[in-house]
């Protein structure tokens, strides 16, 4: 069975975790993996070194376009980074990742 595993990026934890903490309450996702990480990127002609956060949320493939834009709407970053992988999993999680958002 297939879930969506959503890899989204922040610069402060506490947004990191206050939004992710809503998903999980909304029911939008099952679970979250926070992860400190070091990023280097282009942004605004320049070349940008710092720590950020990443947030793995574990969800159902149904509910991506809904997962997805309230991402959007909640994020602060002018263009976020929101991908979608889809992942095959044993059973008992891909049920448990149902049972847990509003899938059902």
């Amino acid at each position: 069975m297939k879930i969506s595993l959503v890899y989204i990026t922040f610069d402060k934890k506490e947004e990191a975790d206050s939004l992710c903490n809503l998903l999980v309450k909304e029911r939008l996702v099952a679970g979250v993996h926070l992860y400190p990480i070091e990023a280097i990127f282009h942004w605004k002609q320049e070349v940008v070194h710092r720590g950020e956060y990443i947030a793995v949320v574990q969800s159902s493939i149904k509910l991506w376009p809904t997962l997805r834009d309230r991402i959007e709407e909640l994020h602060s970053f002018e263009v976020p980074c929101i991908m979608m992988v889809e992942a095959e999993v044993n059973d008992s999680f891909a049920l448990w990742i149902d049972t847990e958002t509003k899938t059902q």
